[in-house]
């Protein structure tokens, strides 16, 4: 068996670390919305603006 490489290593260990992040602090403590209620609050302020160009 050969070792991976320490790049290969330090990515895996870099994006464990990142999903972890990314989990606390969009799913547990919503801190950020998620991308859907993000898309959600664009297209309602999109519909908004343009009710108020006409």
């Amino acid at each position: 068996d050969n070792h991976l490489p320490p790049w290969w290593t330090g990515l895996l260990y870099a994006t464990v670390v990142f999903g972890i992040v990314y989990f606390v602090l969009y799913h547990m403590t919503e801190t950020f919305p998620l991308p859907e209620e993000e898309f959600k609050t664009e297209v309602a302020s999109f519909a908004l603006l343009s009710k108020s160009m006409e």
